[in-house]
């Protein structure tokens, strides 16, 4: 089933707090070719296909980031998804309660916005989804568009029964992204193109009819920053080496 090539949604900044590795077949050369062809560091020539290369390499620059969740649970940032390539459309699930599943069906406009308020209540297209949403959450994408859950990828393994069928790449400050064209209200074509900033944005890559090359569906998703694991872990052991030398000071 066909599906809208780009949604846009509003959140706040949000970290990566869980892990995974795709283990990447020798097809992934088709996937290196789509973020060949779709992000870059110079300027797009008119009418050329070619955007650049933006050095990401698909075997090694593999990110462990999957499940996402705001960083500050008052506040609001401008966060967007759009569609690089595939014929499918994002949805979001909630990581504490994995059941409230929500396409990010987009407007007239071609794009959809979603919003999370006060660390738990979802907003999709300004209407309440879900007031128990959380502030953590994945992604999804659904290959028969519907609301079977078993048609359903994930970007955490553990909800693809420990299978890996997503991965995702951040990309340097600075790269040109091109996302996937629509056709405006007045019939014209338009190309979404973005310049990263921040440090911030990614690219998601899911696996869906088990060829390996993880570039059934590719994403452009902008505005989130990462924590990853082992970060976090370092950031305890110095607290608690901090407790310990107040400890010693005591004594």
């Amino acid at each position: 089933m066909k599906r809208t090539p780009y949604i846009t949604g509003i959140a706040a900044a949000i970290f990566s707090i869980s892990s995974h590795a795709a283990v990447m077949s020798p097809n992934g050369t088709t996937l290196q070719g789509i973020l060949n062809d779709n992000t870059g560091t110079g300027t797009e020539t008119d009418g050329s296909e070619t955007f650049g290369n933006a050095g990401i390499d698909v075997y090694a620059d593999q990110h462990s980031g999957s499940i996402w969740h705001k960083s500050d649970s008052g506040a609001s940032a401008s966060f967007s998804v759009s569609l690089i390539d595939g014929d499918y459309t994002l949805g979001i699930y909630s990581k504490s309660n994995p059941t409230l599943q929500f396409f990010l069906e987009p407007t007239g406009s071609g794009s959809a916005t979603f919003d999370i308020l006060n660390g738990t209540t979802l907003y999709i297209n300004g209407v309440g989804k879900s007031q128990s949403f959380g502030s953590a959450f994945g992604f999804f994408v659904d290959t028969e568009g519907d609301s079977d859950t078993n048609d359903r990828v994930y970007t955490e393994m553990s909800m693809n029964s420990d299978i890996d069928l997503a991965t995702a790449y951040l990309l340097a400050d600075g790269t040109n992204v091109k996302s996937a064209s629509f056709v405006d209200d007045f019939g014209d074509t338009v190309v979404r193109k973005e310049t990263t900033v921040g440090n911030d944005d990614w690219i998601l890559a899911f696996e869906l009819d088990d060829d390996g090359n993880y570039a059934d569906a590719v994403f452009h998703v902008n505005n989130i920053a990462v924590s990853a694991p082992a970060t976090l872990a370092l950031m305890g052991l110095g607290l608690l080496g901090m407790v310990r030398m107040q400890k010693r000071k005591k004594a």
